[in-house]
């Protein structure tokens, strides 16, 4: 009995050793889960389209949100398409606009008609609606990012 108990050991380690050099080699195809890229020769991607408007107030249906002295709001109008064979999970906090150096995260307002909410967007369906972020003024020049809980292929289009 302990032969066989042995030999079997045997063979186990043998085939632990070559397994791991049967594998083809590839890896993921992004290395940080969190982040994203832009390709827009990928017909797979997520598809954001958006307009840019810089204010200091945002009416809401209950109430007006003010920005900070020096600062202004940016508000996305942003159709997202899902060209992905893939549900692409939402979460508004999880959108960045890059400026200076500096990631901003997605302002915390109350009452934003038509804000994008927490939510998926299915393989071939599309999502519109508003974020918006809190900047300081004069800001024009900034690039968008989405930090979810997995990689997407996002191309970003500023029309």
């Amino acid at each position: 009995m302990r032969k066989y108990v042995g030999g079997a050991l045997i063979i186990l380690l043998i085939m632990a050793l070559l397994l791991p050099g049967c594998s083809s080699g590839k890896s993921g195809s992004n290395t940080n889960p969190g982040s994203t890229t832009t390709n827009p020769s990928n017909s797979k991607a997520i598809v954001i389209t958006f307009t840019v408007n810089t204010v200091t107030q945002i009416k809401g249906y209950y109430m007006t949100n003010t920005a900070k002295d020096g600062d202004v709001y940016i508000v996305l109008e942003t159709t997202i398409e899902n060209h992905s064979n893939d549900a692409f999970n939402i979460d508004p906090m999880n959108f960045y606009v890059i400026a200076g150096g500096i990631s901003y995260r997605q302002a915390m307002l109350l009452d934003i008609d038509n804000a994008i909410q927490l939510g998926v967007v299915k393989k071939a369906d599309t999502l519109k609606g508003k974020l918006v972020f809190e900047v300081p003024a004069g800001t024009t020049d900034f690039t968008m990012e989405y930090h979810g809980d997995k990689s997407y292929n996002i191309q970003w289009v500023k029309q």
